[in-house]
């Protein structure tokens, strides 16, 4: 049984600033947090915005991650989605250029390559394409060398996208992406040599090889990245878990449990990152 598709209706629009600082208003933050050092300049992701759209660049997505404090909230951890002007918001994919910056010494400026898809909503980040730039060292010129960068991957990544699309894989190979697609989040189970924490099988991998759309049955090297990807992050997977027991601290009997979509930010990039990478040396070998 496949699942709906999650998009059902998206209009063909950018985010304007309203919606931007609704969904995440450490954007516009201009101020440094209190608790950073005399050498921390922020450089402000505003900045960064305002960069992009003068080279033709709108928003497409924006979040950012809660503070415990109120009064802390504008100096968290965010992440800005865009895209070309001239970009039909409606297609099938799209390419983007991904920023990630925070206010508080938590993360540098930072861009990613990125492939938007529309039938499953899933946002593939490019990982040959991050850069940074140090807040203690802001410098415009660093900047613009950055932003010339960033260009230049947003165009390579609608390339290899073009030949993933072109590319069969075998279904040992499908497993194979599987299998180092799953070693992102979890360890493989060896009951062999107990730890704690969660692991994966072979029924961890069959799972997050399995199309969940009619859509995904394709067998490029594209649909299948993009559909282990979102089995990965977002639906729940089979897993073991192990712990102990507080007293006696002898292991407790493995738990097969489904696991948890992933909400973090940093994590999301970072794992995401990490799929195109090992997909792409996959499909291209």
């Amino acid at each position: 049984m496949f699942a709906p598709d999650l998009i059902t209706i998206r209009k063909n629009e950018f985010l304007n600033e309203t919606d931007v600082f609704r969904m995440a208003p450490a954007v516009f933050n201009t101020e440094k947090f209190e608790k950073t050092s005399n050498r921390y300049t922020v450089f402000k992701t505003v900045d960064a915005v305002e960069a992009l759209r003068d080279n033709g660049f709108g928003i497409t997505d924006a979040k950012q991650i809660k503070a415990r404090k109120a009064d802390q909230h504008r100096f968290k951890q965010h992440v800005v989605r865009f895209t070309r002007l001239d970009q039909d918001l409606t297609a099938s994919d799209r390419p983007e250029i991904i920023l990630y910056n925070s206010g508080d010494a938590n993360s540098a400026l930072k861009f990613y390559s990125g492939n938007f898809r529309m039938i499953c909503s899933n946002n593939l980040v490019n990982g040959t394409g991050e850069k940074h730039v140090l807040h203690h060292t802001q410098s415009v010129e660093a900047f613009k060398n950055l932003l010339n960068r960033v260009f230049e991957n947003y165009h390579r990544t609608s390339e290899q996208v073009t030949r993933l699309k072109n590319i069969a894989l075998d279904s040992g190979q499908v497993l194979e992406m599987g299998f180092q697609f799953a070693k992102n989040r979890w360890e493989l189970l060896d009951q062999d040599n107990p730890k704690v924490g969660q692991f994966f099988d072979d029924d961890t991998i069959k799972s997050l090889i399995r199309p969940t759309r009619e859509e995904d049955c394709l067998t490029d090297a594209y649909t299948v990245i993009n559909r282990i990807q979102e089995n990965l992050l977002k639906n729940p997977m089979p897993v073991f878990t192990q712990s102990v027991d507080k007293k006696t601290k002898e292991f407790l009997p493995l738990q097969r449990r489904n696991s948890r979509p992933i909400t973090n930010i940093k994590d999301d990039l970072r794992i995401n990152a990490n799929l195109w990478k090992q997909g792409t040396e996959i499909a291209f070998s």
